[in-house]
């Protein structure tokens, strides 16, 4: 079967907006994976403590206020 030249183009434009869509999404996640990165240096260079420890830390500190 034989498709009109305005389907093939409708076709060709959705599959474009999608390639499109997906390129700029992309782009769009590296600002935030940066800013992540850097807040992870950041915390790790002003915190001596593990992440794992600070919450253990937290919890039995709220544990022993009687929260």
């Amino acid at each position: 079967m034989r498709t009109s030249g305005a389907a093939h183009f409708g076709h060709m434009a959705l599959i474009g907006f999608l390639i499109a869509s997906g390129v700029l999404m992309a782009v769009a996640m590296i600002p935030l994976i940066m800013l992540i990165l850097i807040g992870w240096g950041i915390f790790s260079i002003t915190t001596p403590r593990k992440p794992r420890e600070l919450t253990r830390r937290t919890v039995l500190g709220a544990a022993a206020n009687g929260h």
